[in-house]
Formats: structure tokens, sequence, C-alpha cells
């Protein structure tokens, strides 16, 4: 081979490896989905059901979780309100009792349990934002107590409520799954199983996963004390005393503000579009939890389930509907609860509300945020 033909040969090979690293000749990275039946075989034995009881031992919920770490389980805050203790139930039918809480978000509906996996291997946490509308998407619970239901679904589209990212779907979920995994079409997990809108068929939401590592890296986790986290937090009586004057009772472990359950009836005005009109809620609170329903009169909209926590009195919960997005904040005090709310989708609006509260007696039939009336779109004329 002479010189020249050296050259020319060194120069063919440079021409091919600049082919190569263009992007038209480059090899595609995306991972190919994987059939529903192999998400549920690798899936299944991660995935549990949480049973609570109440301090007299009688049964107070069922819900869904799945391990994310060593002895760690990812539920949803609202499954555990209120309870004395939990077990969690594998797929191979054993259980194991819950030790402690490693973390906990009442504002984002998540909870981290510490509970003995054995051998157990997590599931892997995916990218929620690697997922786009249209995309086949699996949930994995226990529905009315049918424990490792799978369904399957698409992606909707997205929501902003306050501090949560969630994923709307078609995969369907019931009362029992709450808390269980969402899973993208690799079999990663994007979501939390969190809610569901009984008078709108197909519109569900799921946690965005992120929210589950930003839990897990929250700085100084220690473990908590289930009981101490979860029992007792609803609504409180006065404790019985010869002196219940003010200050008999300060000081007294067993004194927390009052629980917030009633039905209240009030005025909301729209300060952007200067309109107002009448409105009233049905709320009930189990520990910082807060749930109902709540009903506006025209011409303002915005009727839905609400979904929200409550802390010494300071209120906060959304309403979600398929018109309007709405975040109120409000002070609870003397049977009255008064502040402001925004508008965050589809459009930006401000208002102000004001309540009282007409009685406290509130089934939880009646606050069912799955049994709640829901705004549709006005008809056209």
């Amino acid at each position: 081979m002479t010189s020249n033909d050296l050259q020319m040969n060194r120069r063919g090979i440079a021409a091919a490896a600049l082919l190569l690293l263009s992007p038209q000749f480059c090899i595609s990275q995306t991972v190919a989905p994987i059939s529903p039946t192999q998400i549920y075989e690798r899936a299944h034995s991660s995935i549990v059901v949480i049973l609570t009881v109440d301090k007299d031992d009688n049964l107070l919920s069922q819900g869904s979780g799945f391990i994310v770490a060593k002895d760690k389980i990812v539920t949803n805050h609202h499954v555990l309100a209120g309870a004395s203790r939990a077990v969690v139930v594998f797929a191979d039918g054993l259980s194991s009792k819950v030790d402690g809480v490693v973390a906990d978000s009442s504002p984002r509906d998540l909870t981290i349990l510490l509970a003995k996996t054995g051998d157990r291997l997590s599931l892997p946490i995916g990218n929620e934002g690697a997922v786009h509308q249209g995309d086949a998407v699996y949930a994995i619970g226990a529905p009315r107590g049918l424990e490792l239901s799978i369904t399957n679904g698409i992606v909707s589209g997205f929501r902003k409520l306050d501090e949560q990212f969630l994923i709307q779907t078609t995969a369907s979920i019931a009362p029992g799954s709450s808390g269980g995994p969402l899973f993208d079409g690799q079999g990663n997990v994007v979501g939390v199983t969190t809610l569901y809108l009984s008078d709108s068929p197909g519109i569900y939401f799921s946690i965005g996963a992120e929210d589950i590592t930003r839990l897990i890296r929250t700085p100084g986790l220690s473990v908590m004390s289930f009981s101490d986290k979860f029992e007792n937090k609803g609504d409180v009586t006065v404790p019985e005393t010869s002196d219940n004057s003010p200050s008999s009772l300060a000081g007294s472990d067993k004194i927390r503000h009052p629980g917030i359950s009633g039905t209240y009836s009030g005025s909301v005005h729209n300060t952007s579009a200067n309109l107002t009109s009448k409105f009233s809620i049905v709320i009930r609170n189990e520990g910082e939890i807060v749930r109902g329903c709540m009903i506006v009169q025209r011409p303002l909209y915005g009727s839905g389930p609400i979904q929200g926590s409550v802390d010494r009195g300071e209120l906060r919960f959304n309403v979600m509907s398929p018109l309007f997005h709405i975040v109120f904040d409000g002070t609870a005090e003397g049977g009255n609860i008064s502040g402001t709310y925004v508008v965050t989708w589809p459009v930006r609006q401000d208002g102000r509300f004001e309540l009282e509260r007409r009685n406290s007696a509130v089934s939880a039939a009646a606050s069912d945020p799955n049994k709640c009336f829901v705004d549709q779109p006005p008809s056209s004329p």
C-alpha cells in the first residue's frame, strides 16, 4: 500500500466516524416498554396491603403501599390518620407490624413507614418528568380489599396543586388503592395512587414520584413513634376537671386545638372578576388531614372534592374539579373559617371567603370526597 493509499484510507475511516456521530445516524437509547404481565410479575412481591386499627384494636382502615428501600414502605398519609397501630401484609401472605415512621408529610399526603421487609426487593423509582400525555401507565393496589389488582390506562394530564404535583390518568383506582404504585411502561414507579372523582369516571390522580425522593432525602430524619404521629388527631373534647378555666388547663399535654369537622356556609368573593356568591362546605378532619365537599352557587363555579390539612387552626385545602383547581388558605376560630383563595388553573384568579359553622356533627358518608357534586362546563347557548 502506497503512502497515498494510506492517506486515502485514513480519510475514509475519519469520514465514516463522522457519519456515525451525526445525529441522523445515532442509535436510539430509549428503553422498550415491557408487558403488563412482566410489570406485575416483577413488582407484586414488593406491594403490600396496609391495615390500621384504633386503640381498641378495631379495624380502622385499609390501604396500599410498596417497598421503597430496605425496611421502608411508602403509602398515603391519609391511610394512617387516627390509627394506633398498623400492619403490612405481603403478597405471600406473611405480615409485619409497623415499627415506626421514618418520614411524613401531610401536605403531600405521603408517609414512609418502618417495617421489616426481609429480602423482598424495593421498587425502582422512575422519572415522573419522562412520562407524557398518552403514555401507558399501570396501577397496582387493593381496591375494595381486592389485593394485588392491576389496572391500566394512559396519562391524561398533569396538575399542580399547592405542594403536590399530580399525574392525572385513566388507570382506575378505588378505596383501598390509596398508597399503591403507579408504573410507567418500563415498570418504574412514577406516582403514588391517591384520589379520584367519583362523579367523573376515568379521572384518577397520583402524587408524582419525585415527592417520594424529596421526602427520603429530607435532612435530619429520625424514626418517630407510629401512635404518637397518627393516633388521636381528630376532634378533642375538654378533659373532665373540677375547674375548666383556661388557667387550670394551660400547659396540659392533653389539650390540642379542637377539630374543625362540620357543615359551613357563607360567601365567597372573586376579586379578580368582582363577583360574589354563596357557597357551603362539608368538612371532616381526621388528625391533620382534611377532606370533604364544596358547593358553589352561580354565578361562580368550583364545586368539587376538598383535600387538605389543618394545624392549630390554620387551614389549607384544595378543590379539584374539571373546571378549576383552587387553593384555600384560612383560619378556623370560634366556629368560623375565613381567609383567601387562589385559582391556580386554568387562569390565575384571587378571592376571599367567610364561613360560619352550622353543624359540627358530620358523618363519614356526608363528607366522602368520592361522592361530591362536581361542576361541569356550562352548556353552550
